[in-house]
């Protein structure tokens, strides 16, 4: 007999065996701007990650890429590792966006961090955007309850968040981090635009990550962007 807790139970499935160095993950809020995730995107594919892993369920819908004959499954949640083991990046990149899975956020989160903890994750990092407002000066800004993290990045030139509000998976997998203690900050760049690719905005939150974690990323434009992207579809056909 069918057990449909069972069929529709959210898991993390890896791919090869995966050895870590207590790292640190990234991961991007689907936002104004779609910085956060076109910036995870581009660390990606910038770093030559590996992907490693995805999460499961019959809740979670996948991708399906066409080419020509090819017809390939893309999972909607994807985990990378760098060759060293002390960078994990956890990628959303649904076109259909994360409005149908509302209802499982909190089990997303919990799985999510389940792993992480497994994995001694030093921290996690998550990327976003904020609204400008009119005659407001562009900075990156960052909330973090660790004061000593946000002392550091101050000294990066990064302005502390004053205010706001934030809702979606990543509160979820955030309020599971706190109860397991595992380190969190959330950094966001300004945007004007809502719908549509904000290149200076990613620009700016990728340089807020090559001073946090002493990397040399490029930012792209907005058309480099369009390549990387049918590159990565490309890759995917090769698998």
């Amino acid at each position: 007999m069918r057990n449909p807790s069972k069929e529709s139970e959210i898991v993390v499935v890896e791919e090869r065996p995966m050895k870590t160095d207590r790292p640190i993950l990234l991961t991007g809020f689907q936002d104004m701007g779609l910085i956060g995730v076109m910036a995870i995107s581009h660390i990606i594919g910038s770093l030559k990650l590996e992907e490693v892993g995805y999460l499961k369920s019959r809740l979670i819908p996948t991708i399906k890429v066409i080419v020509g004959s090819e017809f390939r499954t893309v999972h909607s949640f994807r985990l990378y590792r760098n060759s060293a083991g002390n960078m994990l990046v956890l990628l959303n990149d649904s076109p259909t966006g994360l409005i149908g899975l509302s209802p499982f956020f909190n089990e997303i989160a919990r799985v999510l961090a389940d792993w992480l903890h497994k994995k001694d994750v030093r921290l996690v990092v998550a990327l976003g955007s904020y609204l400008l407002q009119k005659d407001e000066k562009p900075v990156l800004v960052a909330f973090t309850k660790d004061s000593e993290k946000m002392e550091e990045l101050k000294k990066l030139g990064v302005k502390p968040l004053q205010q706001g509000v934030i809702g979606g998976l990543i509160v979820s997998i955030i309020d599971e981090c706190i109860g397991k203690k595992i380190p969190w900050l959330m950094l966001f760049a300004p945007t004007t635009k809502i719908g549509e690719v904000d290149s200076e905005g990613i620009r700016m939150i990728l340089d807020g990550v090559n001073k946090m974690m002493g990397l040399n990323i490029e930012a792209p434009s907005f058309k480099p962007m369009v390549g990387d992207k049918k590159r990565s579809i490309r890759s995917l056909l090769r698998r």
